[in-house]
């Protein structure tokens, strides 16, 4: 369970809510300052809270919750989705009228009407047939956004969803309630199995996340919090079980973290340049031509590189070293690209059937292919980026183009210098290459043909995930070479990487004779997930 010193979220609305019913819409994130969920701008590479996420209740409002802030939900909010549920169970009651999930079954079952009885244990068996995944589980912050998304789902008019389930959600949030929702084995259309095993929670079935990451029956950790297990009315189940929840999850999160790479990226690559003494002249952003984006990175690196040691008589410097701002320049665009996917996918009706102008409608919206489809994206924007990256680590190591000792070594030849933190790296990036391969095709049949085309967009979030790991590998072994190049080359250093030069050396030692260097990386890779690395590029 969770104590009561987090932050707290107030929920005034989505953009799907009429805000002459809800009174004035605030962005749903009081008491929460925007710098601490994005870093930068979308130009500069990073995610600003301000624009990722609009209307009341946007990604900056989301990434919050999953940090563990509270909610409120105000109570003309929940007045509005009362009146909205109200209409949508007259609507149902019209015996005549077959809509989709709730008076029939679902998938192939379609065509299946539901007698009385039936419906009224269906919306629960919705959720227990198909949940069907296993471990791994999603990180608890993760499970916070996707339950933060379904609440902004049900909060939604087209929904028609209760103020009690949303009440329940919101609570099960403040009190640390995480079901435990498979990241992989996805194979649905939509989000149905990883969906199932959060919804079925909340009736007392599956099982929750403990604080130490153990599995809990959800009967025993709704108990322990005096909680009736909630059953879910007409609709509801349908509702827990649609939308893309996950995929919009990882567009936040994963973007978030991917973007944080991209800065490590950019300063890993000065850092390299600096230790060649490359020229400078490359980097000058009139090159860029009016593509502010690219504008930006040409003038950060160069405020990077101010100051540093150029060689005497080299021209211009391998490849990986010129081509630094144009990569990273498509990282950053493929990021924006992602964060507004986020921005519409939070903006579209996701449940289906939708309650529109008094009618059922079934909907598309569980088919977040246009997610995946930039989440792969970003995983491959990443790998050319690394590919550069290992391509800088090798010409550092080869005295042919860095002008220094053989593989950087002290004493080369019976000393083997860093030349296996290249092939460390390199190993990485074989491992991110496989993961480059689009995790959005593949779509077979299932459902006895009624569902024949997936967006496997969780997928592609899992492979990004896993393709930020490698990055950061590969981003660490890179700092390592361009420290030990400075340090043998023993030129004055650019000012604004210095401070980046002192917090490695408080870190790792030079390398003066052949030693183990994994825990060296080790202790390397701590250091830049605290912060300790990160410099500042205006």
């Amino acid at each position: 369970m969770r104590n009561g010193n987090q932050r707290e979220v107030r929920i005034d609305g989505t953009d799907g809510l009429d805000a002459d019913e809800l009174g004035a819409r605030g962005r749903g994130t009081d008491g929460l300052d925007a710098d601490e969920f994005g870093a930068g701008g979308r130009g500069a590479g990073g995610l600003d809270a301000g624009e990722f996420g609009a209307g009341g209740f946007g990604a900056d409002a989301i990434r919050a919750i999953a940090a563990g802030a509270r909610v409120t939900l105000p109570p003309e909010l929940l007045a509005a989705v009362a009146a909205h549920r109200t209409a949508v169970l007259a609507a149902l009651a019209d015996p005549g009228r077959p809509v989709y999930g709730v008076t029939t079954g679902m998938g192939a079952f379609a065509g299946r009407r539901l007698d009385p009885d039936e419906q009224a244990s269906h919306q629960l068996r919705l959720l227990t047939a198909r949940a069907v995944g296993g471990p791994p589980w999603l990180p608890v912050p993760d499970v916070r956004a996707v339950l933060a998304i379904v609440l902004r789902t049900a909060l939604r008019p087209e929904t028609g969803a209760s103020a009690q389930l949303c009440r329940f959600l919101a609570d099960r949030l403040d009190d640390g309630f995480h079901p435990a929702v498979p990241r992989e084995g996805i194979g649905c259309a939509g989000e149905i199995i990883p969906l199932c095993h959060a919804g079925q929670t909340l009736a007392g079935l599956g099982t929750v996340l403990a604080d130490d990451g153990t599995e809990v029956p959800a009967a025993e950790a709704l108990a322990a919090r005096g909680v009736e297990p909630y059953r879910p009315g007409p609709k509801e189940g349908v509702i827990l079980l649609e939308g893309i929840p996950v995929a919009t999850m990882h567009g936040i999160r994963r973007g978030a973290e991917a973007a944080a790479a991209a800065e490590r990226l950019l300063v890993a690559a000065a850092a390299s340049i600096d230790a060649l003494g490359a020229p400078r002249t490359g980097y000058d952003p009139r090159l860029a031509a009016g593509d502010p984006v690219l504008t930006d990175r040409y003038a950060r690196l160069r405020a990077l590189l101010a100051g540093g040691t150029v060689r005497a008589g080299l021209l211009h410097a391998p490849v990986s070293f010129r081509v630094v701002p144009q990569v990273l320049a498509h990282l950053g665009r493929t990021l924006a690209d992602l964060a507004d996917a986020v921005d519409r996918a939070l903006s579209w009706v996701t449940d289906s059937p939708a309650f529109l102008a008094g009618e059922f409608v079934s909907t598309a919206g569980y088919h977040g292919c246009e997610l995946g489809l930039r989440l792969d994206a970003v995983t491959a924007a990443l790998a050319h980026a690394a590919e550069a990256s290992v391509q800088r680590m090798a010409r550092l190591l080869d005295e042919r183009y860095s002008g220094l000792p053989p593989q950087l070594a002290a004493v080369p030849g019976p000393q083997a210098g860093l030349v296996t933190v290249h092939k460390r790296a390199v190993g990485e990036l074989q491992a991110l290459r496989r993961l480059a391969t689009p995790a959005t095709l593949g779509s077979l049949d299932t459902s006895a043909g009624q569902e024949d085309l997936q967006a496997f967009a969780p997928a592609a979030g899992e492979q990004l995930r896993a393709a930020l790991e490698r990055v950061e590998s590969i981003v660490v072994a890179e700092l390592l070479v361009a420290y030990q190049a400075w340090t043998v080359r023993a030129a004055p250093i650019a000012p604004a990487l210095t401070p980046l030069h002192a917090a490695i050396a408080a870190v790792v030692p030079p390398v003066y004779e052949d030693r183990p260097l994994g825990a060296d990386l080790r202790r390397l890779r701590s250091a830049l997930r605290s912060g300790a690395l990160d410099v500042a590029a205006a």
